[in-house]
């Protein structure tokens, strides 16, 4: 008999209903776990600020102690303390702005926890809205010191694809 010590959810499409609440039926659920002694822990892609509410609101039925942001690359206790952080900078950061432009793909960037863009376009405007976050636009993303995820944002899956194989390609050749 193996007992459950964790159970990391994920947000959106999983933890999150279609109107990004969480269900009583959940709330429901994780109250139980999490009486019976096991850890709640929330993990997104999005960022911390954005996960901030959902982290609130099942406080106040439950503990939820940690905190997994930026698919995997910021984990925070509920003092906002930083247990691990991963941030792109340098040369790996400045090859992925330049190969987002070489393809044509808005590139988003996670710096202080803000969203940074270097366009304004429909799917930042829907990434804005699916995460709760305003974008500040900068004239050039080579001015961003690091960033805790490097998102590229295209409705175009073919470029997305062939983006993904040149960073594959890279990654595998050591240039990144």
């Amino acid at each position: 008999d193996m007992a459950y010590k964790m159970i990391v959810t994920d947000l959106d499409d999983t933890l999150l209903d279609d109107q990004r609440l969480i269900s009583d039926e959940n709330v429901t659920a994780l109250k139980t776990a999490n009486a019976m002694g096991i850890e709640i822990v929330l993990a997104s892609g999005r960022a911390d600020q954005s996960m901030r509410p959902y982290i609130d609101y099942l406080a106040e039925h439950m503990s939820v102690n940690y905190y997994i942001s930026f698919n995997g690359a910021l984990i925070k206790n509920f003092k906002e303390e930083i247990i691990f952080e991963q941030i792109l900078q340098g040369k790996v950061l400045r090859q992925l702005i330049d190969l987002g432009k070489s393809y044509d793909i808005t590139t988003q960037l996670y710096w202080n926890n803000q969203l940074i863009c270097d366009q304004y376009d429909e799917r930042v405007k829907s990434y804005e809205q699916l995460t709760d976050t305003k974008a500040i636009i900068v004239d050039n993303l080579q001015s961003v010191p690091g960033t805790a995820k490097c998102l590229f944002n295209s409705v175009d899956k073919a470029k997305l694809e062939a983006l993904q194989d040149r960073i594959r390609e890279m990654i595998q050749s050591g240039e990144i």
